[in-house]
């Protein structure tokens, strides 16, 4: 029976999340470093070895043909590990996983698989392409919208990108028949977009617990260069997990940077979310829909369940929302450029006493200070402060005092660059209203019209967008 031994770096085995070459042990060994990192293949034969050792502690498992995952026994000395045996003597895909603990698995590079049968050979695997690490892309993958480097799950060299915020987003040209992200797998949601419109619905991810490769588009042209852009649209971890981008067939990624663009931030509650009445999905919210149509950066630092309650008097200081008061300013204020223009949607939450009870003239003194911060941290930044919304359980009358408190303060600022927006009337309140979702959260149709009473004030032309993002200011 023929046999053949293929090196690491055979064009057919494709390596998933993070890795590293280096000696150990005498060998030539590529690590596998980071958890649940992965290697796939596709292999003509009965038998696969592997020439490698796996450190105690490290949980490593092999899955076949789609089939079942097998854990590989800790070797703490390097040998071959058998990875199948006396299967058809046929093509089979094989993908070994990183699946835990914080050592680091080592295979040899120059004796990686040792493949035998009557034709043994690697085959190339056409659902994969190649891989740009986010943190280690220039200025031709544009990111937007809060995201941070962090050091997690054995991501270190390159760290993960993570944001908190909905709306945060990728974009990018590129000539490709697929798209996928390689992110944690909890049950978040993509929207992709094509040329600065929606394509299709979400992309929702597995619920896995688990890094993975998340499809996103599949059937494009890779024959046209398209400006393609993937955002958060649901969050069911606090926090978005994205460690890189592949893109299969076609000439991949295209070299030319992508423009830098002004950003429009949102400051709220979760009706700047935009997920409460959209079928969690905030690429149907306000923030999504404006940022599309002005083509400008979105961030939308929309905190649910948050309230100005007490922003001068909180234990720390800053207290908008429960039990958090201490990272809410820098969302905003540590951007650089600072935004362009901020919507401040705040208000209703404590109309409705969600952060104990509250009068109108703490409500008054806390808005005051929260903005009169803001402005004095941004002082070129527009701020379009928004009144309450309409909602089914307090009525105009109710709503009106609130609403007045917001406009008195954006008024005494006596500068173009604050603004008070009345809300009244914007969206329906009334029974039946294809604008509320729950009487509170709108629904599409509601945040559409929220959109166009705001599109007015939150926009600049195109010829001023270069001045903005260059130097900061309007």
């Amino acid at each position: 029976m023929p046999v053949i031994i293929c090196t690491c770096n055979a064009p057919e085995i494709r390596y998933s999340g993070q890795w590293m070459d280096l000696n150990a042990g005498g060998h030539n060994a590529r690590v596998i470093s980071a958890e649940n990192s992965q290697v796939d293949l596709k292999a003509h034969c009965a038998d696969l070895t592997m020439l490698s050792f796996n450190v105690t502690g490290t949980q490593m498992a092999v899955q076949v043909d789609g089939g079942a995952w097998t854990d590989l026994p800790i070797q703490t000395n390097w040998g071959s590990l058998t990875l199948f045996t006396g299967l058809p003597d046929a093509s089979h895909t094989v993908c070994i996983r990183h699946r835990g603990g914080a050592s680091a698995f080592y295979m040899d590079r120059d004796t990686a698989f040792t493949l035998s049968g009557s034709a043994p050979a690697l085959e190339n695997r056409t659902d994969f392409g190649p891989m740009y690490p986010l943190v280690m892309q220039g200025q031709e993958l544009a990111q937007e919208g809060g995201w941070k480097n962090l050091s997690a799950a054995g991501y270190v060299n390159p760290p993960l990108r993570v944001s908190p915020w909905p709306d945060a987003a990728i974009f990018f040209k590129a000539k490709c028949e697929s798209i996928r992200i390689w992110t944690h797998l909890d049950g978040s949601g993509f929207q992709f977009m094509v040329d600065g419109a929606d394509a299709g619905g979400m992309a929702v991810t597995p619920s896995l617990g688990q890094y993975g490769w998340q499809t996103i588009a599949t059937g494009l042209d890779p024959s046209v260069e398209h400006e393609y852009g993937i955002s958060v649209s649901r969050m069911d971890y606090p926090t978005i997990y994205l460690y890189a981008l592949m893109l299969v067939g076609g000439a991949g990624l295209i070299s030319s940077p992508m423009p830098g663009r002004a950003t429009l931030a949102f400051y709220g509650d979760s009706l700047v979310v935009g997920a409460g009445g959209t079928g969690a999905d905030s690429s149907h919210g306000m923030a999504h829909m404006l940022g599309l149509r002005k083509k400008i950066a979105v961030l939308n630092a929309g905190v649910s369940a948050s309230t100005v309650h007490r922003f001068n008097t909180g234990p720390s200081g800053v207290t908008t929302r429960a039990g958090d008061a201490t990272e809410r300013l820098p969302d905003l204020t540590a951007l650089s450029p600072a935004p362009s223009h901020v919507v401040v949607m705040y208000g209703t939450n404590d109309l409705g006493q969600i952060g104990g009870p509250e009068s109108l003239a703490a409500f008054e003194e806390s808005y005051r200070h929260m903005l009169t911060t803001l402005v004095a941290a941004m002082p070129a930044t527009r701020f379009l402060c928004a009144g309450i919304l309409p909602r089914s359980d307090y009525p105009a009358v109710s709503r009106a005092p609130w609403s007045d408190i917001i406009g008195q303060a954006a008024g005494g600022f006596h500068r173009e660059n604050v603004r008070f927006i009345s809300m009244e009337g914007v969206i329906s309140d009334a029974p039946g209203s294809i604008d509320l979702f729950d009487g509170v959260h709108p629904t599409p149709a509601g945040y559409a019209k929220i959109a166009d009473a705001l599109e007015e004030y939150a926009g600049f032309t195109s010829e001023m967008e270069e001045v903005i993002v260059s130097a900061g200011a309007l």
